[in-house]
């Protein structure tokens, strides 16, 4: 079980409703013994760090960057990518990380994925409302994400 009040609305407010298991377990980001078993499919994911909250203008959440994979782009090979790249930032490969890599080599991280229930479950559309589910909450994107899910609203609206 995963000890935050944005994970657990997350799961009531947008992947159970629409027939998501919800995130339930999680594992550590930097060990390589459970990310061979996450699926090569598409499904979302949550990076979160449970020993740091950070002060939103919403309230406080571990919730750093919230994610999917696609059917051509997997959650393994998303999970593995930010792996590598927090491993890259903590072992001083650049000069300056990105800042969800430099948070998480701060506060280590956790990742908690979910499989899409189907072949046409929509992970990008999901990814998008668990954005703008946690966005109302917390008035703005999780850290981690660097386009803000009102901005991405904004466009759909105005395409309407």
């Amino acid at each position: 079980m995963i000890r935050d009040a944005a994970v657990y609305f997350l799961n009531r407010l947008v992947l159970q409703p629409a027939g998501w298991a919800p995130f339930d377990a999680s594992f550590d980001l930097d060990s390589d013994d459970w990310i061979k078993e996450a699926p090569n499919g598409a499904g979302v994911y949550v990076l979160y760090t449970p020993r740091h909250f950070y002060m939103l203008p919403g309230g406080s959440s571990s919730v750093l960057y919230i994610g999917k994979g696609t059917s051509r782009e997997g959650i393994r090979r998303r999970l593995r990518e930010h792996q590598r790249f927090a491993r890259e930032v903590r072992d001083g490969a650049y000069d300056r990380g990105y800042a969800r890599y430099e948070w998480i080599v701060a506060h280590p991280a956790r990742a908690a994925y979910v499989a899409a229930p189907s072949a046409e479950a929509d992970a990008v559309a999901i990814e998008h409302h668990l954005l703008l589910t946690f966005a109302d909450a917390f008035r703005v994107a999780p850290l981690g994400n660097a386009q803000s899910a009102w901005a991405e609203e904004e466009e759909t609206r105005d395409e309407a």
